[in-house]
């Protein structure tokens, strides 16, 4: 027959549990052990992401400017940047678009902004184990036409 039994305690680190489970066999010289750390704070130390200006109006033909601030346990992570129609299309670097991130905050910098860029655009940061976290969002409002330097609607 066998008698098991389940402890738990707190190791060292306050941040972790440990858990025990010892199996041992009546008749038996036979004893199991099995031992898991938990964090117990895994679900609580999720990164945060925040995104500004919530919305963002821009003259065409101008420079707009998208900024997403995260703050992440791990240097090894990504960002990515998306604009939402449909379905999340991913933000390609190209001539015009150019991400750029440094000390936990990425840019995304639109140039010579055309109507069709309008939309809703959301910063996604990715680390390693975790679920990826999205920013808040900011809309851009593309509006009239820059001419010589004056703005028409």
């Amino acid at each position: 027959m066998i008698s098991p039994s389940i402890t738990s305690s707190f190791p060292p680190s306050e941040d972790t549990l440990l858990h025990s489970l010892h199996c041992s066999s009546l008749g038996h010289s036979r004893n199991s052990y099995l031992q898991l750390l938990h964090n117990k704070n895994s679900k609580k130390s999720k990164q945060e992401v925040r995104q500004h200006p919530p919305s963002l109006s821009v003259m065409r033909g101008e420079t707009a400017t998208l900024s997403c601030h995260f703050k992440v346990e791990s240097l090894k992570h990504g960002v990515q940047w998306f604009k939402m129609q449909s379905e999340k299309q991913l933000i390609a670097k190209s001539s015009r678009q150019i991400a750029s991130e440094k000390n936990q905050t990425s840019s995304l910098v639109i140039t010579d902004v055309a109507p069709e860029d309008s939309g809703w655009y959301y910063c996604e940061v990715n680390v390693l184990h975790r679920d990826p976290e999205r920013g808040n969002g900011t809309e851009l409002v593309v509006l009239g036409e820059k001419t010589n330097g004056r703005s028409q609607k």
